[in-house]
């Protein structure tokens, strides 16, 4: 399940209660405020960032990423450790006000925001520059929406201590609402429940947590545009329950109707009663809302799929930018792509390789570092058709994950690949010309070697007869023999031969056979010819 961003905000709808005299925390004896809670000097150091280029490959920077993304799973770790001390700590300002440890929380809270908020920037910053392996990509969305829930986190305790410092007569709550498992953008099938992707809330918390009530939980749509969808319900389940020990609920989301190619997204509210004497507020609702989830959009059908995520990825990719760096549109582009293949994020059967990246950048960007929306526009009416095919027709999908068909190849890269093969090999990609097609590529003898490779590209009608698919075509072509199969090795691609009904047979199509006749022949009689 991927760890998307974070977008609530904490609410300022903030109540005043006396303070306690009874509840000093145990841990506060183990304690030396004195001491730092947390020294970024001493964590370890950034790695230094790379810069894109016209041919950026997934392992640039690897070892750079892979030492970033420790360091700040390391320093992540110590800003939970630090959270603990400090709630103690913050405790104790409430309950017996001192201004030296007034100051030093202050303090510590102050350097703890800057320390988080230069995390987040250095990972941002090495999306931008650097094209990520799948599993250091899932990891650095995943550290990423940790490090923002963990910025709300600290706004919590230092808008408490602010109220606090304001009027120390008295205390403050702080809460927020916040989105912590984000499974959008996504393009979701109307009436298909979100099993596998899940949005998870948690109330959050400063220093004084006690309630007295926890209201229902709502979800409400958010348009992105005026062309709403009418009076038609969209969303089936809008109204959950906070678990009141973990105050949290994990919501499998379920749309009744589309929303017309449209994005959309979610706000979630509720309201909390704070428990204690406050005599002037005992029992008055405190509304808590989060900010917008990231977008999303919901489809009646699988013809509106291509269309409704080239939106979405446009949409996480630019923003309000006229242009991005390639390796950040290549990182989006990566997850966009395993999620539309249903496969594993961390170790996926088959990802969009260094090979399928240079073809990218240099065959449809022409090698530039930064890419236009416009250049997206037209990169995607080509793509957008491939990914609609690997996603929806049948058997496609499994044939890319077996490296059956080859995906991205100039034709001088398939004429080198088939040149030295024998007559009758051949291998299937994607065309270049005509998005969402195939061609394939095969050997033929001629006395002219430029003329020994040739293509076909593989036609609607095919394919059309009921039951018939890509390999069943395959199978019926005498022209075709051998098939090459790719592999990868650090990125780059190697070739296997095998007899196409070898690698083939578990895709044909189960064909009913007619029982033996007198008087036909049992096969079809070819005369003999001097190829063979």
């Amino acid at each position: 399940m991927p760890a998307c961003s974070y977008s609530s905000v904490f609410s300022t709808n903030l109540q005043e209660y006396p303070l306690s005299s009874n509840s000093t925390p145990a841990l506060f004896s183990s304690l030396d405020y004195k001491e730092p809670i947390r020294s970024y000097q001493s964590a370890p150091s950034f790695p230094p960032t790379y810069t894109s280029s016209p041919t950026t490959t997934l392992d640039s920077g690897h070892h750079s990423t892979m030492n970033l993304l420790s360091g700040l799973q390391q320093r992540v770790n110590q800003n939970k450790e630090s959270f603990e001390k400090i709630r103690s700590l913050q405790k104790q300002v409430f309950i017996s006000p001192q201004r030296d440890l007034m100051d030093f929380v202050a303090s510590h809270q102050s350097s703890l925001t800057s320390d988080i908020e230069r995390d987040v920037l250095a990972l941002d910053q090495q999306l931008h520059q650097v094209i990520f392996l799948p599993p250091e990509l899932h990891r650095a969305h995943a550290l990423l929406s940790e490090l923002k829930i963990q910025q709300q986190q600290i706004q919590l305790f230092r808008h408490e201590l602010t109220q606090f410092s304001a009027s120390p007569l008295r205390e403050r709550g702080a809460f927020s609402l916040a989105v912590i498992e984000d499974p959008f953008p996504l393009v979701i099938t109307k009436g298909k429940p979100l099993e596998d992707d899940p949005i998870v809330l948690q109330l959050l918390s400063g220093t004084l947590s006690d309630l007295q009530l926890i209201g229902k939980v709502r979800a409400n749509l958010v348009a992105e545009s005026q062309n709403k969808n009418g009076a038609q319900k969209v969303l089936e389940n809008d109204v959950q329950s906070l678990d009141p020990l973990r105050r949290s609920v994990k919501w499998h989301l379920k749309f009744s109707n589309g929303t017309r190619k449209n994005p959309v997204s979610l706000r979630f509210s509720t309201q909390i009663v704070l428990s204690g004497p406050i005599p002037h507020a005992t029992g008055t609702p405190i509304s808590l809302e989060t900010s917008p989830t990231l977008p999303f959009v919901v489809i009646t059908n699988e013809c509106q799929w291509e269309e409704s995520e080239g939106l979405l990825l446009k949409k996480v990719v630019f923003g309000d930018r006229q242009e991005v760096e390639w390796p950040y549109l290549a990182n989006v582009l990566q997850r966009h792509f395993l999620r539309a293949t249903r496969q594993d994020p961390i170790r996926p059967t088959r990802s969009l390789s260094t090979a399928d990246f240079d073809f990218i950048l240099n065959k449809i960007f022409g090698g530039h570092p930064t890419i236009s929306q416009k250049s997206y526009d037209n990169f995607w009416s080509w793509f957008g058709k491939v990914v609609q095919k690997l996603r929806y027709q049948r058997h496609i999908c499994g044939l890319w994950q077996a490296g059956l068909i080859h995906g991205f190849l100039t034709r001088e890269q398939i004429f080198q690949s088939l040149i030295g093969q024998p007559v009758g090999t051949f291998l299937i990609r994607f065309s270049e010309r005509n998005p969402g097609c195939f061609a394939v590529a095969y050997k033929v003898e001629d006395i002219d070697p430029k003329s020994q490779v040739r293509h076909y590209l593989v036609r609607p009608d095919d394919t059309a007869v009921s039951k018939k698919t890509l390999p069943d075509f395959l199978a019926d072509q005498p022209a075709f023999t051998y098939m090459l199969q790719v592999a990868f090795n650090n990125g780059q691609p190697t070739f296997h031969k095998f007899l196409k009904d070898s690698i083939l047979e578990a895709y044909y199509s189960k064909r009913s056979a007619l029982p033996p006749s007198l008087g036909y022949d049992d096969n079809i009689l070819y005369a003999k010819t001097d190829i063979e």
